[in-house]
């Protein structure tokens, strides 16, 4: 097991549950609030980080398996999530905790059980407009993404 990946799924996985402790202590009235990034409401950005996690997953294993990454842009990242807004805008709480629970355990044995041949594996990717290892896609889209919502929900009152 390599030590890089098991802290890569720790700090995931802390972070993540600081995520689900947030939606916990969410109110009725606290959940269709408007949060600063998006402007969507608390719930509906909770769900938009855990439904991400599969996504961001699937690209750091694709890469940590060395497979081109798919032809991703910022247009294809807005598109999408405006969709998953109107698809989810009315998500409960419930349905919204069990997704980071889930998705979260997954992305977590993901990024533990990667090896450090693969973490440094590196793969180009269209979107950011460079090559990136393995890890680096781990910290900054897997973890970073998660991250930046994270401090929208501690902002959030």
């Amino acid at each position: 097991m390599s030590a890089q990946a098991q802290d890569l799924a720790r700090r995931f996985t802390e972070m993540n549950d600081a995520i689900i402790a947030k939606v916990e202590q969410r109110s009725a009235a606290q959940w269709r609030v408007p949060m600063s990034g998006e402007g969507w409401a608390l719930g509906m950005a909770a769900y938009h980080v855990a439904l991400i996690y599969d996504r961001t997953t699937s690209l750091l294993l694709a890469a940590a398996a060395g497979h081109s990454l798919p032809p991703i842009s910022r247009e294809i990242i807005e598109e999408r999530n405006v969709q998953d807004a109107r698809e989810h805008a009315d998500c409960t709480k419930e349905e919204t905790l069990t997704l980071p629970r889930e998705n979260g355990r997954k992305a977590a044995e993901a990024l533990g059980g990667l090896s450090d041949e693969q973490l440094q594996r590196t793969t180009a990717s269209p979107l950011f407009g460079r090559s990136w290892t393995t890890a680096e896609l781990a910290e900054g889209v897997v973890l970073g993404h998660a991250q930046g919502h994270l401090a929208d929900f501690q902002a959030a009152r």
